[in-house]
């Protein structure tokens, strides 16, 4: 990161600001996640490191927000809007 630019503050709905150490540990991975020679965008969401991510990001979760162990954690990919019109469906 360079210290001579001002460092503007996201304060919008949407993705909140990262430290910086946090974005230059993702931007090192980006390429070549944890010596894999592969990306985590390239990787299948069926493979053994992918599955290592979701569980620890589901542990963590659990922790931070003391969700207990009899409710499901449920990860939805895309916008607010597809996870509305996903819940509806599902109840439909």
């Amino acid at each position: 990161m360079n210290p001579t630019k001002v460092k503007v503050y996201n304060f919008n709905a949407g993705p909140a600001m990262l430290p910086a150490p946090v974005m230059e540990l993702a931007q090192k991975e980006f390429l070549d996640y944890m010596g894999t020679g592969m990306s985590i965008m390239e990787m299948s969401h069926r493979g053994y490191h992918f599955d290592e991510i979701l569980t620890s990001a589901e542990k963590t979760l659990r922790e931070l927000l003391s969700i207990p162990e009899n409710y499901s954690v449920l990860f939805y990919p895309g916008a607010t809007s597809s996870i509305f019109r996903s819940s509806f469906e599902s109840t439909s």
